[in-house]
């Protein structure tokens, strides 16, 4: 494949996945509730989860786009690295029903990791 230069494939599987991981944010309406149901609380108890990563995805995305400039491929991997970070914890508050860790790796976790992609 000789058209397509390491530009385009060092950029683009990165765009990729930074889109496939913001599906998650984009879908909470529709997991919310299982979550909750998961972890025996009401889908209120865990409702901050979501402004706070669209908060934390805003500010990142704002005041890090110097790490950006920096350099493009240590952003992606630190994005990725958190946002890996804040899935398993996710899934750990959800095994042992912690409302508050949730929002914790969901919220402030997984929206940077989200800002800095």
């Amino acid at each position: 494949m000789k058209g397509l230069s390491n530009k385009w494939i060092s950029g683009l599987i990165p765009a990729i996945l930074v889109y496939i991981s913001m599906g998650m944010i984009y879908c909470w309406s529709m997991i919310k509730g299982e979550i909750a149901y998961a972890m025996s609380c009401s889908a209120t108890d865990i409702e901050m989860a979501f402004s706070l990563s669209l908060l934390c995805l805003g500010l990142t995305a704002a005041f890090g786009g110097k790490l950006v400039d920096y350099s493009e491929k240590l952003s992606a991997g630190l994005s990725t690295f958190l946002f890996a970070v804040g899935m398993m914890g996710s899934i750990m508050a959800i095994n042992l029903g912690s409302p508050l860790m949730f929002i914790l790796m969901y919220g402030v976790v997984q929206g940077i990791a989200l800002g800095l992609g």
